[in-house]
């Protein structure tokens, strides 16, 4: 494929659009798909930024209704960063892969000040959508998160989670529990470096709908659960998502760790976010469990090979041990791969693609009590081991199945619980026009694929309401198209046959890479739908 024609600048349609919708979808689903990408990567005034992460966040909501209808509009986020961007020329505030700039309107003294200051953040929501108390917020990955209109996509407030809580990270998947919580990662970067684990309570039972009115986050509204101090003085391993089962919490330090110092010295010294990050390939992953009933953790520590860990699926408990499923890379390849200079030159090749590793972990607290020799995994369903090695339990996993995955999505009632079916797109494959339905009983894999000029982003899952088999329900499929003057679209796809049931040509490129939620008309909004 050529990534060259998929990476170029997107533009904005806040004006809302009825398209008819081809074929026919189930009764049951009504409701509004929103999503977001990275959009804009060409500013008017002729610069472009370096990595594809550092594109402007762009906005998406699809609204189907019950007369075949869809309507469509699309929005770039009002951040500070895109606002100043424009209005500047170049980015000012430091972007995953681009630094950021003076403002030449900024008198001597002010430019001066500006590169005292230790921390210059942006606030380009481009890697999510999440839903916390009732209402929809895009985030990134820094203190900053922007509650959105859910009507028009502007943003009506920016949230400093580093000036109210102390949190100058804020991960990008949080975990939808099944009584209407919200479970979010936070770290703070004080003396101490801390992940902490925050509940978000659910909104209010009588309502319905998004809301629009502001929140003023308090401690009224979030629990800060369990704190994990990282193992390192100077920096913490990178979580982009974690895992929750019955009775405990999972997270992880990954080899791909985040420098502190250098995130306090980086708007000083000019460096681009990417430059806080340090790979150190000869380290284990480190996963900490923590029970949810007292906030502890175990005392057992689980090591295992280092791998790059993007995104995890899913976890569970069953017969004494933790299954937990996620999507890794062997290496941090992929980060410079998707360099803008080598997406526009077509120079995409992946030698690190990403795979479905399984890990088990036997539940012991108390690490004295295990033999010492042998396997300690007792499941039978799994080749995956954990063998007991001086002060440690080390866990070797297995890989789920012969195909490139990654934005992995389940049916959300089965969050934290045994499951079989896992959906995930082959964005960081050579084809990019994949969607893949694996089997983690047989391993057995099917997949939806379309042409080669068109990419297929994350598959949503939405349950049919009231269903008993798992794979019963609908996946929703963002289509960036390649081809100029080609429709992108939005794709409505059998979860159990994989055939597609109906779609929405959108009459604009829509940007790929993108996450996003589903909201169900006049349902919760705090339950993932």
């Amino acid at each position: 494929m050529e990534t060259r024609a998929l990476f170029r600048s997107s533009e904005e349609h806040p004006d809302p659009v009825t398209v008819l919708i081809e074929g026919t979808l189930p009764e049951w689903f009504q409701g509004t798909y929103y999503s977001v990408g990275n959009g804009l990567f060409d500013l008017p005034s002729g610069f472009t930024v370096n990595h594809s992460y550092d594109g402007y966040a762009v906005l998406y909501s699809i609204r189907v209704n019950n007369n075949n209808q869809a309507v469509v509009m699309s929005r770039f986020l009002n951040s500070d960063a895109y606002t100043t961007a424009i209005a500047k020329g170049r980015p000012v505030f430091e972007e995953f892969g681009t630094t950021g700039s003076d403002d030449p309107n900024k008198g001597f003294f002010k430019r001066m000040l500006s590169h005292l200051l230790p921390i210059a953040f942006t606030d380009n929501g481009f890697m999510n959508l999440i839903k916390l108390r009732g209402r929809v917020f895009a985030v990134t990955e820094t203190c900053f998160i922007h509650q959105l209109n859910p009507d028009n996509l502007q943003s009506i407030q920016k949230v400093d989670l580093l000036k109210g809580f102390g949190y100058a990270y804020f991960t990008a998947h949080p975990v939808y529990d099944h009584d209407g919580s919200t479970y979010c990662i936070a770290c703070s970067i004080g003396t101490s470096l801390k992940c902490h684990i925050i509940q978000f309570l659910p909104a209010p039972s009588s309502q319905k709908n998004l809301t629009l009115e502001t929140l003023e986050l308090s401690v009224k509204d979030m629990n800060v659960v369990a704190s994990v101090t990282s193992s390192w003085k100077t920096s913490f391993g990178y979580i982009h998502s974690f895992a929750i089962t019955h009775n405990y919490f999972i997270v992880y330090e990954q080899p791909f760790r985040v420098n502190n110092l250098k995130i306090l010295t980086s708007h000083i010294q000019g460096r681009a976010m990417k430059e806080n990050f340090e790979w150190h390939p000869e380290e284990k992953i480190n996963f900490v469990l923590v029970e949810r009933s007292t906030g502890e953790t175990f005392n057992t520590k689980y090591l295992a090979p280092g791998l790059f860990i993007t995104h995890v699926a899913n976890a569970y408990e069953e017969d004494g041990h933790i299954i937990m499923d996620l999507i890794a890379h062997k290496t941090t390849e992929i980060i410079e791969r998707l360099s803008v200079k080598n997406l526009r030159e077509n120079n995409f090749r992946n030698n690190d693609p990403p795979r479905v590793y399984r890990f088990v972990f036997p539940l012991e607290k108390n690490f004295n009590n295990m033999i010492s020799s042998g396997n300690l995994v007792k499941l039978k369903n799994t080749k995956a081991t954990a063998e007991k090695m001086n002060n440690h339990i080390f866990c070797t996993p297995t890989i789920m199945g012969e195909c490139v995955m990654d934005c992995p999505k389940i049916n959300p009632s089965y969050t934290g619980k045994k499951y079989r079916y896992l959906y995930g797109s082959s964005y960081f494959e050579e084809s990019l026009s994949k969607i893949y339905k694996l089997d983690l009983f047989t391993e057995e894999i099917k997949h939806l694929s379309y042409e080669e000029t068109q990419c297929l982003n994350e598959p949503y899952f939405v349950p049919r309401p009231g269903a008993t088999k798992e794979d019963d329900g609908l996946l929703i499929i963002s289509m960036s198209e390649s081809r100029i003057n080609h429709p992108s679209a939005i794709i409505y796809a059998d979860a159990s046959s994989l055939q597609e049931l109906g779609r929405v040509n959108i009459p604009y490129k829509i940007a790929s890479i993108q996450h996003g939620l589903f909201i169900p008309t006049g349902e919760p909004t705090d339950k993932e739908q």
